[in-house]
């Protein structure tokens, strides 16, 4: 008989507390509240299933925030789950069934409502609440997972095999989950974990080979009708556990409390046909794995990505929202560039999406907040650009790449500059400058005009005209004001003059770790050619040469496009030699690239099958860069470039069949490490489910010429990246969900499961996972 739901009174402590944590169990077959604190103004806090997913708003005074956890599925399926909510200074936070599914910047607890408050848990035909406390203070990650409800199986394994009942019971059993743990004498090993069969013969088997594991259905004549395979070593003499989790439409595979592979379709235990058997440590026909599975268990539950981390005891990793949608009133965030300063000071920057979600043509500002302890704690948000107008007519910054040199200590940030109404599809070929540096006007008729080094205005013919332009880009006329020259066409109703349509390249500093800045410098005289539509950074962080004849070189990856397709994109560096005076154009790799049509002339190609677009450069110990690339080549893998000269040139592109490629950013950095060892992390977004997702970080221990492990940081919603590593030896990693804001998550290097501080040559050839 279950026992009475004991509720605190919310009019005692922990009424005015700031701080604290919201603590439930629950089952659930519909959605609806599970929990409401309403005041007497009518403002409330409450968790919820929608979609069959967990909502959190915080209705308060001053205060409205939404938290979406979108990517934690499949809460109305009738199992028990855990849920809590924590609120601190550094923003809230809510983990399902032990582990954090999102974060948000709001800070409204209890004391942020008013008068009297109201309790409604579960009730209405929805979730039915099983536990619910109120705490006074923020539980930590730790004290969440220890309170988290364990997945339970339906069936566990007493023997080598279920008897008859447990068989028949199975039977009907299309989706569902196996977890198991295993190991395997040593490398070489091979042999089945789990069999199942019908009528004499094996129709569905989980093996590990000394390639990976393999998770199979079979044919009555032995051929393979499906199978996902996760490429690693685990036939090494440890333990390991695997689960697979068969529902939603796919099978996911997971070791160690990590995804492996996500594929699409379902086979399970149903699917056989005529199923009289299952075995573990074997296979149907009593040959027996070279090792040992030591415990197992069927669920009839379709485990999720958290239900598994809690069986296999991942250490839960911490994430903050430091931007994220209505924090500062903007629709979202986007595009993270992240740095860590030579001070240990830690520099976030993204775009501020004041009016919606869009890239160019929209509202955006470049904004930074800063953190002097890690990333634990961000300050203030800052507003570094900020652009005039509102509205798709706004002029706009977007992309920001950050870069340090350690000589002066000069924080530079290069981005992307449009006028109103103007993005990447749009925008024309042309630099907006004469060849003596001038900036160009144009006026409704496309006549060009010249703003002259004090201001004032003359026609292309050198004719002067009673405009003038200050320093913040306003336009007057005979002294009355006549709009700014950023604005879209019709956005200041009269204006005349407007800015050339085009792409500029922007230049921001700052010489006190981010305190304050320059005002933007355009680049575009001395970088972008007249063919050029588009000239842009690769968003996340450039780089300064350590090693060889160019050591101290300053190298930002941008890419560029021509006047024949706005697709048909160039990556390549720009670099400066003299602190971030002057900034010189490398040569793309795509440069007389060979082709079926001849070489490649980045000026006039329109196929994008040899497009180049976002890249990332790290520099190995040997000196040489390597460039990665976003790309639309039919390989769907990352393309690569190595420049032996500082990014001057650079050479053959490779493709590196290890690192998947769905039409996204991707970022790397290289890492401090033992004498002999060229550390370096990748992270990208590997997987379209259909939206852009799946984000893995990898490690290599080779300049990125293999990779020795990797980790599926989120299976779900993930995007844009960028890596940096802490003060005390920690990677942070700033990523996004694409539509609701930009979060930081500290990732210890145990987060890769090496042993890194000694690792062997034996390790450092594992394959890639």
């Amino acid at each position: 008989m279950q026992e009475k739901l004991i509720l605190p009174d919310l009019n005692h402590e922990p009424r005015f507390c700031r701080e604290g944590s919201i603590v439930l169990d629950f089952v659930s077959r519909s959605d609806g509240d599970l929990v409401r604190i309403t005041d007497e103004a009518h403002h409330s806090l409450s968790l919820r299933i929608n979609g069959g997913y967990a909502v959190y708003e915080a209705d308060a005074l001053d205060t409205w925030n939404t938290l979406e956890a979108e990517d934690a599925r499949a809460l109305n399926d009738g199992h028990r789950h855990s849920a809590v909510l924590t609120v601190t200074a550094r923003g809230t936070r809510l983990y399902i069934d032990g582990y954090q599914v999102f974060s948000g910047t709001s800070t409204a607890f209890l004391a942020a409502l008013e008068g009297a408050l109201t309790l409604q848990v579960g009730g209405d035909g929805g979730p039915h609440v099983l536990s619910f406390d109120v705490l006074g203070r923020a539980l930590t990650s730790r004290e969440v997972l220890g309170r988290a409800h364990v997945a339970q199986p339906t069936v566990e394994f007493a023997a080598n095999r279920l008897n008859a009942l447990d068989v028949a019971r199975l039977a009907t059993w299309r989706r569902g989950s196996i977890d198991l743990r295993f190991r395997v004498r040593g490398r070489m090993q091979e042999g089945a974990l789990l069999a199942v069969g019908g009528g004499g013969r094996e129709g569905l088997n989980l093996r590990v080979t000394p390639h990976g594991l393999v998770y199979r259905a079979l044919a009555a004549d032995g051929t393979v009708l499906r199978e996902v395979a996760a490429v690693g070593q685990w036939s090494d003499g440890q333990w390991h556990r695997v689960a697979i989790s068969c529902g939603h439409g796919a099978v996911d595979l997971y070791v160690d409390g990590f995804r492996e592979v996500h594929a699409p379709g379902e086979f399970f235990l149903g699917d056989v046909e005529g199923l009289d058997e299952i075995v573990i440590g074997q296979d149907c026909h009593g040959v027996r794995l070279s090792g040992e599975v030591q415990s197992a268990g069927l669920y009839e539950q379709v485990l999720s990505n958290e239900q598994v981390k809690r069986l296999h005891g991942v250490a839960p990793v911490e994430t903050d929202a430091v931007f994220d949608r209505g924090f500062h009133g903007a629709a979202s965030y986007r595009i993270p560039s992240l740095l860590t300063l030579s001070s240990g000071t830690v520099l976030a920057g993204a775009d501020q999406r004041v009016s919606s979600p869009n890239d160019s043509p929209n509202d955006i500002n470049f904004v930074v907040r800063r953190s002097t302890d890690g990333g634990r704690t961000w300050g203030p948000l800052q507003t570094v650009i900020d652009c005039p107008g509102t509205g798709q007519d706004a002029a706009s910054v977007i992309d920001s790449c950050m870069v340090q040199d350690p000589a002066t200590g000069r924080v530079h940030v290069l981005i992307d500059h449009f006028p109103g109404g103007l993005g990447q599809p749009n925008c024309v070929a042309g630099t907006g400058f004469d060849e003596q540096g001038r900036r160009l006007l144009r006026d409704l008729d496309g006549a060009l005009y010249r703003i002259e080094a004090d201001g004032s205005v003359s026609t292309e013919d050198g004719w002067a005209t009673g405009y003038r332009v200050d320093e913040a880009l306003n336009l007057t006329l005979e002294g009355e004001p006549a709009g700014n020259i950023e604005l879209a066409p019709g956005a200041w109703p009269g204006q005349s003059l407007f800015a050339v349509p085009t792409c500029y390249l922007q230049h921001v500093y700052s010489d006190d770790d981010g305190l304050s800045w320059s005002e933007p410098r355009d680049l575009n005289p001395s970088l972008k050619e007249p063919w050029m539509r588009f000239l842009g950074t690769c968003p996340g962080t450039g780089i300064i040469l350590r090693h060889g004849p160019r050591a101290g070189r300053i190298i930002v990856p941008i890419y560029y496009n021509n006047d024949e397709n706005w697709l048909a994109m160039c990556a390549a560096v720009i670099y400066s030699d003299d602190h971030g005076e002057t900034w010189t154009l490398g040569a793309s790799p795509n440069q007389d690239r060979p082709t079926a049509v001849g070489p490649l002339d980045p000026r006039t190609f329109t196929d994008e099958t040899w497009s180049l677009h976002e890249a990332t450069v790290v520099e190995r110990e040997d000196g040489s860069i390597l460039m990665l690339m976003r790309n639309q080549h039919p390989r769907a893998r990352v393309a690569t470039a190595v420049s032996g000269d500082g990014g001057e040139s650079w050479g053959e592109i490779g493709f590196d069949d290890a690192l998947p490629e769905i039409w996204c950013q991707p970022n790397a950095l290289s890492l401090s490490g033992p004498a002999g060892e060229d550390r370096m992390v990748f992270a990208n977004a590997s997987l379209m489910l259909p939206y852009r997702g799946c984000g893995v970080v990898r490690l290599s221990l080779d300049g990125g010429r293999s990779w020795a492990s990797s980790r599926t940081f989120n299976p779900a919603h993930y995007v844009y990246q960028c890596l940096c590593e802490l003060p005390d030896g920690d990677i942070g990693l700033l990523w996004e969900n694409e539509c609701q804001g930009l979060y930081f998550s500290r990732l210890p290097l145990s987060f890769f499961g090496l042993p890194l501080e000694a690792a062997t040559a034996d390790e450092q050839s594992v394959p890639t996972r």
